[in-house]
């Protein structure tokens, strides 16, 4: 088993602000033909897939990365499970895409959730989402989660300055959500403080960028802050 380190606050927190990130090491991401910033597309179980941005973290280990619990979520995957990997240098800027917070996460809750929460996280970030993601942003002394309902063009793409995004509506019911995400043990939005290191082992040879590399989720005692 992978022996753990210690991350610094600071960057804890910025895993936690980034749904859409995947880090790794540099050498990681030479030997998965990929670059810093790249947008890949990784699947995982019953058909889940998500969109993230490689990232680098030289603190991390050769062949290992890091993601947080929404991300396994939404991809419906437990640690030791394996994951593909998919270069996706073609993902478009969504023009318009819909966005609905869950609804026990808002509760008290008055103002501009756009203002407060959706505006300064996509502002100028070009984050890459899914339809039918969750995500959670902190916004003031609280965090909120998201969902996804809905990209155009489908199925995903990335909030770009010209996206329009729409989110008035009823908030949905957690337990509209629930079923399916109980399943992979998924953590209320106070989970994001723990974050695990996963190795990425990879089981398919280079090739010219478009093949999806094989990848297995292996676990390691987590690091806590």
């Amino acid at each position: 088993m992978p022996s753990t380190t210690t991350t610094r606050s600071s960057r804890f927190q910025t895993v936690c602000s980034l749904s859409t990130s995947l880090l790794t090491s540099l050498d990681t991401m030479e030997t998965l033909g990929l670059f810093r910033g790249d947008t890949v597309l990784v699947k995982g179980k019953k058909r889940k897939d998500t969109v993230l941005i490689v990232l680098a973290d030289d603190d991390l280990d050769d062949g290992m990365a890091r993601i947080n619990r929404v991300v396994r979520a939404n991809i419906r995957v437990r640690l030791g499970d394996i994951i593909t990997i998919h270069a996706c240098p073609d993902i478009k800027y969504a023009k318009r895409v819909s966005i609905l917070p869950i609804a026990d996460t808002v509760e008290g809750l008055t103002g501009s959730l756009f203002d407060v929460y959706l505006k300064p996280y996509f502002l100028e970030a070009y984050r890459p989402i899914r339809q039918g993601d969750l995500f959670t942003v902190r916004g003031g002394m609280r965090a909120v989660e998201f969902k996804v309902v809905e990209v155009d063009p489908p199925e995903y793409g990335i909030v770009a300055q010209d996206t329009v995004i729409h989110c008035e509506g009823e908030p949905i019911n957690r337990e509209d959500e629930e079923q399916s995400l109980s399943e992979v043990g998924y953590d209320d939005i106070g989970g994001c403080r723990k974050q695990v290191r996963l190795s990425l082992i990879a089981k398919a040879n280079k090739s010219d960028g478009t093949n999806p590399r094989t990848c297995r989720i292996a676990s390691s005692s987590p690091s806590v802050i």
